[in-house]
């Protein structure tokens, strides 16, 4: 009585044994409700505390989920919801709560994990619009991109056409050189077969200047054979 007295806010007390285990939960509305009651102080002021409390309190190991214990708390009795209940650990008593200290903390709980999904939801929507942001400067690069490709193949293809038109006027001008040279080759041909023809030419001239000069030698001998036919004419008409 005197825990309740000086503590208002305490609405329930647990008993433990020598061995720090829970026994059993005393609730303060039921104790103040059994305590006012005539000739109550009387009957019970020395008498061991077990006599008034719940001996089958709800129980909860401390590793247990929020969620998980709040579902169990949900699927038991109606009455048991406005019970107290113990937190334990490996059976030692560590504290006691309230269903509303449950369903508060559930909240806690839910509000934490919606301001987490929230967090998340906006980390995933600045997350998405970075993509997006990525995505249409990708776009944007790969219709540049595109468009340089395009620009490049034309280039390429006038190019090769450039090419093409180089290599034949090539070809051309090879098939031209080589004519050119056959020409030149049938005019060196020509030209070495009338150096021999002139060649040949000039000896006969050369020949036919000795011969020359030879019948002039001759024609010599043959004047003089002739003056002294002359002279020995007048002496033979002389003679006549």
């Amino acid at each position: 009585m005197e825990i309740f007295k000086n503590h208002p806010d305490t609405h329930h007390i647990c008993i433990i044994n020598t061995k720090n285990i829970p026994v059993g939960v005393v609730e303060r509305q039921k104790f103040l409700s059994l305590m006012s009651s005539p000739f109550s102080y009387a009957l019970y002021h020395k008498r061991p505390v077990t006599l008034l409390m719940d001996d089958s309190p709800l129980m909860v190991e401390a590793r247990t989920p929020i969620l998980d214990f709040t579902k169990q708390v949900l699927s038991n009795k109606i009455s048991d919801i406005n019970k107290s209940f113990i937190i334990t650990h490996n059976q030692q008593y560590i504290g006691t709560a309230t269903p509303f200290d449950l369903m508060r903390m559930s909240y806690v709980h839910s509000n934490r994990i919606s301001d987490t999904l929230q967090t998340r939801t906006r980390t995933l929507h600045e997350t998405l619009n970075k993509i997006q942001t990525a995505t249409h400067s990708i776009n944007t690069e790969s219709r540049n991109l595109k468009d340089e490709s395009e620009t490049l193949s034309e280039r390429n293809i006038t190019q090769n056409q450039h090419l093409l038109e180089s290599d034949l006027r090539i070809k051309s001008t090879i098939q031209k050189t080589e004519d050119q040279n056959i020409k030149m080759e049938q005019s060196r041909n020509y030209v070495q077969h009338a150096s021999r023809s002139i060649r040949e030419s000039c000896e006969k001239i050369n020949d036919t200047i000795e011969k020359f000069k030879k019948i002039s030698e001759a024609s010599d001998d043959i004047g003089k054979i002739l003056n002294i036919m002359k002279s020995i004419s007048s002496q033979i008409n002389i003679l006549a």
